[in-house]
């Protein structure tokens, strides 16, 4: 995203939040800093403002821990008339001590999973407002793996522009498509290689949302299941963006249904922590899919081991680990630079994960697990978006 559409960034008060306003505002990007301390928040601001004068920096209130927060702070974005063209989902809680949010959820996982999907939900029709036209021909086609140039050349479907990855996942309900996953008429984006892995609607989910899908090259090459490629019901190449800033603990984490009503009787911090990460993840290749149809894209971010206030851990040793390990690990603005290249990635890019400068598609591990669509439905119950 390039042009002059704000940009709301959460957890800005410091570390990798306040790394991203700043490499923002020093591109001429305008910012909203949604914060839970307004007094941090003034600070940070001023400091920005002081390294970059005119910079367009905004502070407004939002705690992730309360939905009527979230709530309220959508409302009052909608009302202030701003022009919204991306959401950096980067506030995140790694509590010490078990704790629960002000609607009932263990701390950790109602700020980093469930606050953040509200947050997502709730902003997308503002993000997708804020974004104008379609693109050059509204459809783009990927060149998927196993398709070569010479089954998926540039000229294979007229008008329609080829990007070198995957960016939306395939089979996805909504406009454009038949209700189980098959699309009626436009191109997909996704891999296409042996078992589907890493794209969501692919052949490594069937039986989860009806007929798989080896999808991308069906249009040009042959393979797959996908019907009348281009034509009927295209839809607009997304120019509104949300990243979600994960973590590399996700691959350790185990994500259940049962973990939404934690009592607290087994809670450890970094189990807790790794979880919830693991659970935006999965999620990230959710809302990729829900929102597509709606011209917004959902990538991910993983900034790496950061030097942030959130790697303490509250014990008598901190000082020496402080001493031995902070100087070999990245400084804020190193990890911020995964999120700002997500940010600045190609229009209609979605799906993927960002490290360092470098991203590929979210793996099948994540898009593909079994407790995505249960996940994201009890969350719609818990946060009253089903009603």
């Amino acid at each position: 995203m390039s042009d002059r559409r704000w940009t709301v960034v959460t957890g800005a008060t410091g570390g990798i939040g306040a790394a991203v306003v700043r490499a923002l505002a020093r591109r001429g990007m305008p910012v909203v800093m949604a914060c839970r301390s307004a007094g941090k928040a003034a600070r940070v601001r001023e400091e920005v403002l002081a390294e970059v004068p005119g910079a367009r920096v905004k502070a407004m209130a939002l705690d992730l821990a309360s939905f009527a927060s979230i709530r309220a702070f959508v409302a009052e974005l909608e009302r202030s008339g701003l022009r919204v063209g991306a959401l950096v989902n980067n506030a995140g809680a790694m509590c010490k001590r078990f704790e629960r949010t002000d609607d009932g959820l263990e701390r950790t996982l109602g700020v980093n999973v469930v606050g953040n999907y509200l947050l997502a939900r709730l902003m997308a029709p503002l993000l997708a407002a804020g974004a104008t036209g379609s693109g050059t021909a509204g459809l783009v086609a990927a060149r998927p793996a196993g398709c070569g140039p010479e089954e998926m050349g540039r000229e294979a479907v007229p008008g329609v522009a080829v990007a070198d990855r995957a960016s939306v996942p395939g089979g996805m309900r909504g406009p454009g498509t038949d209700g189980a996953g098959q699309v009626r008429g436009a191109v997909l984006e996704a891999e296409c290689g042996g078992d589907g892995a890493g794209v969501p609607g692919g052949e490594a989910e069937r039986g989860r949302r009806g007929p798989g899908l080896r999808a991308g090259c069906a249009a040009t090459c042959g393979r797959g299941e996908v019907p009348g490629m281009v034509g009927e019901a295209a839809r607009p190449v997304a120019r509104a963006r949300i990243v979600n800033v994960v973590s590399c603990t996700a691959r350790v984490g185990r994500v259940d249904i049962a973990m939404l009503r934690d009592d607290g009787r087994h809670y450890r911090r970094m189990a807790a922590y790794s979880r919830s990460k693991r659970a935006l993840m999965i999620l990230s290749a959710e809302l990729a899919e829900r929102l597509a149809p709606a011209g917004v894209s959902v990538v991910a971010a993983d900034p790496g081991v950061v030097d942030t206030g959130m790697i303490s851990m509250q014990r008598w040793y901190d000082p020496l680990a402080d001493l031995l390990f902070r100087p070999l690990i990245k400084s804020p603005a190193r990890g911020a630079e995964p999120v700002v290249a997500a940010l600045l990635a190609p229009e209609g890019m979605t799906g993927e994960l960002f490290r360092g400068r470098r991203h590929a598609p979210i793996g099948s591990v994540y898009a593909g697990d079994p407790v995505r669509e249960e996940l994201a439905a009890e969350i719609e119950r818990l946060t009253g978006l089903d009603a």
